[in-house]
């Protein structure tokens, strides 16, 4: 009259032919099912033969070596799995590309740069750690179908012995101003400011071989002092190129114009103040100049230089001690979302001294930039500079400077420019510049 063990030998049957599972234990003594056929061994594909110094099962695994450090996922590194000197992360370097695009349209007939449109410079950046605290830089630069390597130093960014104290060494654009350092997919204009280019840098910045410190003073506000010695200062010249055996008329030297060594010093600060950011800077670059000649050749041909009641007749070489003086202002406050004003002001002036010579002229610029927003600013900028070498000379001019952002390191910007200069005291410029950039850029940015 039971049927249970007929039904339960049923359930087990069905278990074991549509799910696998595990069979339903039968009462004692009634009629169990016969057991299921054993399942298939799992089809795997064949193991990859284990790689030198692969642990074996039933041996114990290796530690791992030094760049191997790992650590649970959620969980702060452990001493023994922070990765030391020298791992495989430190050897990864950030590389990037960085594009220039410029030109200018203009109508001043003696600007041979004008109507043209060209990649001006693609810049390389290859950037890492080499050690914990001591990080590379390097910038390679082509340009006019040209590779020249643009700076590449180490920072060491705490020298140690309990000392608020870094050191950089190598080729460096020079702490002098407050914009030298920036290249110029980072400024926040088209053209540099005239006061730089004519007293400063003969073109885009101030370069140097050696090395500098940085201390950080011990004020309840942030204030460093910079100070460096370099060398192989290169030399910028007014006046075209000559050919090899070529005889050249007399040039005068641009910018700074320093031989070879001089020495560099700059303080500056920041605190808050009037609702926003104040940093103050000034800087002071001192060294020998280049031998140049001045005055003009008498009709006659005499070389000789004479003297008249003290003025220079003739040709005078002279090679004068310079130095750099420079002060620098800038304002930042942020607005509402993305918005930020930015006011500066720099001032420069160059001095050369020489036995019975001396001369001095100045320079400044102004600027205000307004971001509206995340991608769009305008600013003003007004302009005026002497020449070192051509004392009785200025220019001038004010500019209207229109940007729109992509991202960080691309975007397009127009600077519409009115002034005067030698050989043409009424000209007008608008300029054009496209930058784009391609992998994690770190150039300090405005």
């Amino acid at each position: 009259m039971r049927q249970y063990p007929s039904l339960l030998a049923c359930a087990a049957a069905a278990a074991a032919l549509f799910g696998g599972l595990s069979t339903v234990p039968v009462r004692a003594g009634a009629q169990a099912a016969p057991p299921p056929p054993p399942a298939p061994p799992e089809i795997r594909e064949p193991a990859a033969p284990p790689a030198p110094g692969t642990p074996t099962p039933g041996t114990p695994a290796p530690p791992p070596p030094p760049e191997a450090g790992t650590e649970t996922p959620g969980t702060p590194p452990s001493p023994e799995t922070t990765p030391p000197a020298g791992g495989r992360q430190l050897q990864l370097p950030d590389i990037s590309l960085i594009g220039n695009l410029v030109g200018h349209v203009g109508n001043d007939r003696g600007d041979t740069g004008r109507d043209r449109f060209e990649l001006e410079e693609a810049e390389i950046g290859i950037q890492g750690f080499v050690y914990p605290g001591i990080r590379a830089d390097a910038f390679i630069v082509f340009a006019e179908n040209e590779a020249a390597l643009e700076e590449g130093f180490l920072t060491v960014e705490n020298i140690g012995f309990g000392l608020p104290v870094g050191a950089t060494v190598g080729k460096r654009f020079v702490p002098f101003g407050r914009t030298n350092q920036l290249h110029p997919h980072s400024y926040p204009y088209v053209v540099n400011p005239f006061v730089l280019t004519n007293l400063v840098s003969g073109g885009e910045s101030l370069v140097g071989q050696g090395g500098y410190l940085s201390v950080l003073l011990p004020t309840p506000f942030f204030a460093q002092i910079d100070a460096g010695f370099w060398s192989g200062a290169e030399a910028h010249a007014h006046g075209e190129e000559h050919e090899e055996g070529e005889e050249e008329e007399h040039e005068t030297p641009a910018g700074a114009g320093f031989e070879d060594r001089f020495l560099t010093l700059r303080l500056w600060t920041a605190f808050p103040a009037l609702g926003g950011d104040l940093e103050v800077g000034g800087s002071v670059a001192r060294g020998r100049g280049l031998e140049y000649e001045m005055g003009e050749e008498p009709e006659d041909g005499n070389v000789p230089v004479a003297a008249q009641r003290g003025r220079q007749v003739g040709l005078l070489t002279v090679r004068p001690t310079i130095q750099l003086s420079a002060l620098d202002l800038t304002y930042r406050r942020s607005g509402r979302g993305a918005s930020r004003l930015l006011l500066r002001g720099e001032y420069v002036r160059h001095r050369q001294k020489d036995a019975g010579f001396q001369r001095t002229v100045d320079g400044y610029y102004l600027l205000a930039d307004q971001r509206l927003d995340a991608f769009t600013s305008l600013g003003l900028r007004y302009d005026w500079s002497a020449f070192p070498f051509a004392p009785d000379e200025h220019e001038s001019a004010v500019s209207l400077i229109g940007t729109r952002q992509l991202n960080e390191s691309t975007y397009a910007r127009v600077q519409l420019i009115h002034g005067g200069r030698p050989g043409k005291r009424d000209f007008s410029e608008a300029h054009l510049q496209i930058v784009f950039g391609i992998g994690p850029h770190t150039h300090r940015l405005e």
